[in-house]
C-alpha cells in the first residue's frame, strides 16, 4: 500500500477512551488520504493500523456515508466511485470532507480532549484548511468525560438488538426497566439520549421515546432483534431541541410572542422552531409565531431573553412563564 500518511503515536496521561477517539479520527483521515491515491484493502488496513477487521469496516462505512465508494468485485478492496474525489491538485478540507468525520470530532470534544490536540493532529496529516474552516464556535464546553453506556448502545444500534434499560427519570422517582429498540443517539445541550421505539407494547408501538443516558442506571443488550419502522427518523427532521421531537399533528399549541430590544437580532437569525413566522412591525418590534407540541420548546428562550419577550398567546404559556418568575423571586428572598 503506497501512502505518505504517518500514524500518530499519542502520549501522555489521557484515558484509553480519549486515545481511541483520537486514533479513530486520525485513521479516518488517513484512509481518506489513501483513497485519494487509489484503492484500499481492508486486510492491509488491519495490519497497517493494527486493529481488527470490524473497526476498519466501521470506518469504511462512515466514509461511505459522505462519499460514494465502490467495492471492487468480491474482494476486500474499496475505491472512490467514478467521478468522486477529494480534489485533483490540492487536498482541501472542504465541507464534504469535514462532515465525514465531524461526528468523531464532536465525540472527541465531548470526551474532554482539548481542541488544540485535534488541530495539531489535523496539521500532521498535511490537510490544508479550506475557506470557512477558520470559524471558531464559542459555546459552553461539555464537562462530561464520555457518553454514558456508549459501547452497548452503539452495538445494539449497529446490530438491531433490543436494549433493557433500568431508568430513573428523576432523583425522587422510582427506577423502572424499559425494553427499547434503539435507533439513534441524540445530543442536546450537553446531554445524550438514546432514541427508539417500543416493540413489545402494542399500545405504544408507534411512540418514539428518548432516555437521557446519565439517568440510565444499568443497560443490557438483548438477543431479540427488530426492524426499524420506515418513519422512525422522520420525527427528528423538524426537531430544534430535545423537546421538539413530535409528529406534525401533535404540534397543536399555537404561540405568539412580541420581541423587542436586543432580543430581536437573535430571533431574526435563529430557526428556533420549524415553520416559524416572523413579522416586522413599524415600532421595530417583531411578532414571532409558531406551532409547538410542548411548552418546553420555547420557555427556555423566553426566560433567556426577558424582559424583551412578551407572551401574547396562549394563556397557558403566559401562566407557565409567570410561574417560573414567581419561583425565581421566592428563591431570592
Amino acid at each position: 500500500m503506497k501512502t505518505k500518511t504517518k500514524k500518530i503515536v499519542i502520549k501522555g496521561k489521557k484515558g484509553s477512551r480519549e486515545k481511541d477517539t483520537l486514533r479513530r479520527l486520525d485513521r479516518i483521515i488517513s484512509i481518506l488520504c489513501m483513497l485519494k491515491e487509489g484503492q484500499v484493502n481492508v486486510r492491509e488496513l488491519e495490519t497497517y493500523f493494527d486493529i481488527d477487521k470490524r473497526n476498519i469496516q466501521k470506518d469504511i462505512k462512515l466514509i461511505g456515508k459522505k462519499f460514494q465508494l465502490e467495492r471492487l468485485g468480491n474482494t476486500c478492496n474499496y475505491a472512490f466511485a467514478a467521478g468522486e474525489s477529494l480534489g485533483s491538485k490540492s487536498f482541501l478540507l472542504d465541507d464534504k470532507v469535514f462532515n465525514t468525520f465531524a461526528s468523531v470530532v464532536d465525540l472527541a470534544l465531548a470526551s474532554g480532549i482539548p481542541p488544540e490536540a485535534i488541530n495539531r493532529m489535523l496539521q500532521r496529516t498535511g490537510i490544508n484548511s479550506a475557506p470557512g474552516s477558520d470559524i471558531v464556535h464559542i459555546m459552553p464546553r461539555v464537562i462530561a468525560p464520555k457518553i454514558p453506556h456508549y459501547e452497548q448502545i452503539q452495538e445494539a444500534i449497529d446490530n438491531r438488538h433490543e436494549l433493557a434499560l433500568e431508568y430513573q427519570p428523576a432523583p425522587d422517582r422510582e427506577v423502572k426497566t424499559h425494553t427499547l429498540c434503539p435507533i439513534k443517539l441524540l445530543a442536546s445541550d450537553g446531554f445524550y439520549y438514546v432514541y427508539g421505539f417500543y416493540s413489545r407494547d402494542p399500545e405504544n408501538k408507534r411512540r418514539y421515546p428518548k432516555y437521557r443516558l446519565d439517568r440510565v442506571k444499568a443497560i443490557k443488550v438483548l438477543d431479540q432483534t427488530f426492524m426499524a419502522p420506515y418513519d422512525a427518523e422522520d420525527e427528528l427532521k423538524g426537531a430544534r431541541n430535545i423537546w421538539s421531537i413530535h409528529k406534525e399533528q401533535e404540534r397543536n399549541i399555537q404561540i405568539k410572542l412580541r420581541i423587542t430590544g436586543y432580543a430581536r437580532d437573535y430571533f431574526r437569525t435563529h430557526d428556533i422552531i420549524e415553520g416559524q413566522k416572523i413579522t416586522e412591525k413599524t415600532d421595530e418590534s417583531l411578532i414571532y409565531e409558531a406551532r409547538i407540541g410542548m411548552l418546553e420548546e420555547i420557555t427556555p428562550q423566553i426566560l433567556r431573553w426577558m424582559p424583551c419577550v412578551t407572551v401574547l398567546a396562549p394563556k397557558l404559556l403566559k401562566e407557565e412563564i409567570t410561574s417560573h418568575i414567581k419561583d425565581f423571586n421566592k428563591l431570592q428572598k
